[in-house]
């Protein structure tokens, strides 16, 4: 039937890590379990814009893998090293 959707507004950019780029070894090998609190943590990022006000606001969040509990969160006007280092 080749049904679509309403699309309205920008189109979405897609933005791709460059994998020409080094990166740092996975400590975990992706095996992201914990048998107690405070011994894996990990990082969690969003974007939440609001273009009515122009706002833009990057939220970075530390999570406790055991528990599954936010253990620290920053929000930022932009997104930069400040905003991770800042969460750690």
């Amino acid at each position: 039937m080749d049904l679509k959707g309403a699309v309205r507004g920008r189109k979405l950019r897609i933005i791709t890590a460059d994998r020409s780029l080094t990166r740092p070894s996975d400590l975990e090998n992706r095996e992201f379990t914990a048998k107690q609190p405070d011994q894996l943590w990990g990082s969690r990022s969003d974007v939440c814009c609001h273009h009515k006000e122009r706002v833009c606001p990057y939220i970075a969040f530390v999570i406790d893998v055991f528990a599954g509990f936010i253990v620290n969160w920053r929000v930022s006007k932009s997104l930069n090293t400040d905003l991770a280092l800042d969460v750690l």
